[in-house]
């Protein structure tokens, strides 16, 4: 099975959701994205690690509880923007995305996969709670 390991994306459509709608907005900043790689990546079988959308200035309440998203920092208005623009670009892409696509609970990274690939195809994982880059 072909596997990525954490790069957050590779290329214009593997960087965070940030970076693609800047690409998007300024075109001179846009890179093409390469034959041999979407070619590749639409056969499927990667593994593709993806951070949220921007977030709220601040940080995560020191009490946070997962399921309560006014003690965390949250999805800003741009984030949400960058999170449908980055489900639209792997659509227009022709990437396959297996469902349920697996989410942190943190309210911004469930709400990044929600916007980008629709609730119905997401799946909250407490295990990645636990990674830390």
């Amino acid at each position: 099975m072909k596997r990525l390991v954490y790069a957050c994306m590779l290329s214009l459509l593997l960087m965070t959701p940030i970076q693609i709608v800047g690409a998007a907005i300024n075109t001179a900043e846009a890179r093409p994205v390469k034959p041999e790689l979407l070619s590749s990546l639409r056969q499927g079988g990667y593994i593709l690690f993806v951070r949220h959308g921007e977030a709220t200035l601040g940080e995560d309440q020191p009490n946070l509880v997962l399921g309560d998203c006014s003690l965390q920092r949250n999805l800003s208005e741009e984030g949400k923007r960058q999170a449908l623009l980055f489900g639209e670009r792997i659509k227009s892409l022709q990437i396959p995305i297996q469902t349920p696509v697996i989410a942190s609970p943190f309210c911004r990274t469930r709400e990044t996969a929600e916007l980008a690939f629709g609730a119905e195809n997401v799946h909250v994982d407490p295990f990645w709670v636990r990674i830390t880059i």
